[in-house]
């Protein structure tokens, strides 16, 4: 199967937010910027985009793409652009956000979902347990959260997955490793001079 590299649809990203001089305008017209940027992303794993952001079943994603197999995969993106501590998935209330419209989704029999982040949670922090904790929740419903920031092996991980034809199941990732002593609660395994 050959696929071909959609062009996603235009968006401005300078839309017009009001008065846009405050940390909300700011922070609105940078989200919508990261969303084109995350499908851009997933572009180069080998997805081909088919649209951007709209709703299904009420709930917002930002795109849909499809990978070699012929699945579409939903997508969600949750980023900016600087390196600051709260970025991506860093922060709890963002992560909930996440979880909540990734529950109500999968509820509603969507298609798999993908996600885009800026930056994975900080090992050891609510926020890394929380991710951890969507994976042990929707198994392999949640197909993977990938960076744009120090996430070479999720985006080389995402690309396999993207590439292989059949269809794989989501390949381990570090994010939610299993304890390997049995507990069955995801133990976040990062390990030193990783790029996770």
């Amino acid at each position: 199967m050959h696929l071909v590299r959609a062009a996603v649809a235009p968006v401005e990203v300078f839309e017009d937010l009001g008065d846009g001089r405050g940390f909300q305008g700011r922070a609105r017209r940078e989200g919508v910027e990261f969303k084109v940027a995350a499908l851009e992303y997933l572009a180069t794993s080998g997805c081909e985009i088919l649209t951007g952001g709209h709703h299904v079943a009420r709930y917002p994603v930002d795109g849909l793409v499809r990978v070699a197999s012929g699945e579409r995969l939903l997508v969600a993106a949750h980023g900016v652009f600087d390196d600051g501590p709260q970025a991506g998935l860093r922060r709890t209330d963002t992560v909930h956000k996440l979880g909540h419209r990734a529950h109500a989704l999968r509820r509603r029999h969507a298609a798999r979902l993908v996600v885009v982040t800026s930056h994975l949670p900080e090992p050891a922090t609510a926020a890394a347990r929380y991710v951890a904790d969507l994976h042990d929740d929707l198994g392999d419903w949640l197909v993977d959260v990938i960076a744009t920031t120090g996430d070479l092996a999720g985006h080389q991980r995402f690309t396999r997955f993207a590439h292989h034809a059949l269809g794989l199941p989501p390949e381990p990732a570090p994010w939610w490793h299993p304890d390997p002593d049995g507990d069955t609660q995801p133990a976040l395994r990062f390990e030193e001079g990783s790029d996770a």
